[in-house]
């Protein structure tokens, strides 16, 4: 819906040209329209706020460095980031779309001042002729007024010169009649005094004929007055019903404005519901982000804490290689221990044979001369003897195989060595 720059209103019979940017100017100064000017203001602000915060969040998204994904937490931030994208995206298609509905209200805002500012002018334009009418009746009224009295002396006027022309003609009919009785001076100087008023009476004749010809040409002049000013009047109602169509017009133009900024309105209100919902999904997934960014970078230490595991692993497996080729050398001469101990092991067995035979025997003869012997002070105990040391040397070993060399363990640390047994090392 367009609008000419000027518009064109007929004024006491002439056509006068309207400037409506003028008009939209006066209008903009309505408090009004600077209330819904400042409310669509104030809404465009908190929108534009809006959409600079998801900008700079987007920005800041758009800036960090993309991580490969190393894990299952690497693939949920890249379905994070996907998810961002995604909203990204609707949020530029909400945001085009409150755009051109900014431009539309706007447009229509626009055509809605012009409307308004148009049916105030043509408001005015018809309380200005209601006013020249409301006039032109008075003049009207007041010439008619004014012709009533007119035309009362007009005829008061007619009246006397109908009578002064009555009596002219009994003067003259006077006159001609003889009169025998008179005489000539007499009837000479009846004659002039009659002669002087007949003058007078012609005279009066022609004033009440002037008074006359200028109350008609007054009424003349009254009645072509009262007849431009009805036509005046027609020409008014005309260009009043003319204004009224197009107020009406206009007046329709205005509620289809109306309904479509209503539409607009409701259009931004859920723009804004979606924009709302969006900050919050937003919000997640910038909060789900951070978290598996927290979880990358302690996942990132502890695998950077596990390479230096790894490394001194490495270190120690190299260690425990070389430890393990110093055993395989300590067990081989264990093994040469282990033979030659096996060789006096076997002849400590025979030697044990013959020492519990010995030992049985010295016991029998120790129980048959233990009534013989007296009996020692209470507390006090007996040393043991060689063999009985030996025996128990014998019952420790029982207890404390010899390990064989292929269950020498490969994991020992470097710093441990191998126990000797208990009793041997007195005997390699």
């Amino acid at each position: 819906m367009t609008y000419s720059k000027t518009c064109y209103v007929k004024c006491n019979g002439d056509l006068k040209a309207l400037d409506v940017e003028k008009l939209c100017k006066q209008i903009e100064d309505i408090p009004e329209l600077k209330e819904i000017l400042i409310e669509e203001e104030t809404v465009s602000q908190c929108l534009q706020k809006n959409i600079t915060g998801v900008m700079e969040i987007a920005q800041k998204r758009e800036g960090r460095a993309v991580v490969q994904p190393e894990n299952k937490q690497d693939d949920d931030m890249m379905e994070n980031s996907e998810r961002f994208t995604e909203l990204q995206g609707k949020y530029d298609a909400l945001l085009k779309t409150s755009e051109t509905h900014e431009v539309k209200n706007h447009c229509l805002q626009m055509d809605f001042n012009t409307c308004r500012a148009k049916c105030k002018l043509l408001n005015r334009k018809i309380d200005i002729i209601q006013e020249d009418k409301d006039n032109l009746d008075q003049k009207y009224h007041d010439m008619i007024r004014e012709k009533r009295p007119l035309q009362g002396q007009n005829d008061g006027l007619q009246e006397n010169m109908l009578r002064l022309q009555a009596e002219n003609n009994e003067l003259k009919e006077h006159l001609r009649t003889p009169i025998s009785n008179t005489s000539h001076d007499a009837l000479e100087g009846y004659n002039n005094m009659h002669q002087k008023y007949h003058d007078m009476v012609r005279e009066s004749i022609k004033i009440h004929k002037n008074q006359q010809e200028t109350h008609l040409a007054s009424i003349i002049v009254l009645e072509e007055i009262i007849t431009t000013c009805q036509k005046e009047i027609t020409g008014q109602q005309e260009n009043i019903k003319v204004l009224q169509t197009q107020n009406n017009g206009l007046k329709e133009d205005i509620k289809t404005v109306r309904v479509q900024n209503s539409g607009l309105q409701e259009d931004i209100k859920t723009v804004r519901v979606q924009n709302n919902g969006l900050q919050e999904d937003i919000k997640k997934v910038q909060g789900q982000n951070d978290g598996l960014q927290e979880n990358m970078l302690r996942l990132r230490a502890k695998n950077n804490e596990l390479k230096e595991n790894k490394v001194t692993l490495l270190e120690q497996s190299n260690r425990y290689r070389e430890y393990i080729k110093t055993v395989h050398i300590k067990n081989n001469n264990l093994k040469e221990n282990q033979q030659t101990v096996q060789g006096k092991n076997n002849g400590l067995q025979a030697r044990e044979q013959t020492v519990e035979t010995q030992s049985n025997a010295l016991n029998e003869m120790s129980r048959t001369n233990a009534n013989e012997r007296p009996t020692e002070a209470s507390g006090t105990q007996k040393k043991p003897t060689f063999w009985k040391k030996v025996k128990g040397f014998f019952e420790r070993k029982d207890q404390f195989p010899i390990v064989p060399a292929h269950h020498v363990s490969s994991d020992q640390p470097e710093n441990i060595e191998p126990e000797p047994e208990p009793g041997c090392s007195s005997w390699i």
